[in-house]
């Protein structure tokens, strides 16, 4: 499947965009962003990966997360769950060698959980 990148980012500008997005934004907890960075850090090997953002959307019932990985050039990706639905890269001269290959690897075990885990939350927790 080839990712058409206008609409990609055509899509995230509307969900920047929604008139009500105030209204149904929810922040993460404080121990939800640390045990983020935590797990991040864990699946990828590099301690210098940070979480930078994560917001949550229930009523458009979508999580997105934006992440830090200097190693690899001081990348920056998105992790969306549900609207598009998967990792997004943006990074300017990002060696792949191993080890970032690795690291890129982690980073898919991590979404795998992550779209897991935020399913499940939305569905019991977050549900308005």
């Amino acid at each position: 499947m080839k990712l058409n990148e206008n609409n990609v980012t055509r899509n995230m500008l509307h969900l920047i965009r929604e008139s009500d997005e105030a209204s149904s934004l929810i922040d993460v907890t404080p121990e939800e962003f640390d045990n983020a960075t935590t797990e991040l850090r864990k699946s990828t090997g590099d301690n210098s990966a940070s979480v930078v953002s994560f917001k949550v959307y229930p009523q458009e019932e979508n999580v997105i997360m934006v992440i830090k990985l200097p190693s690899l050039g001081d990348a920056t990706i998105q992790l969306i769950y549900k609207e598009i639905n998967g990792i997004f890269l943006n990074a300017n001269n990002a060696k792949l060698d191993s080890d970032n290959l690795r690291i890129l690897n982690g980073l898919s075990g991590y979404y795998d959980n992550f779209g897991k885990t935020w399913e499940a939350k939305l569905r019991d927790e977050y549900k308005l």
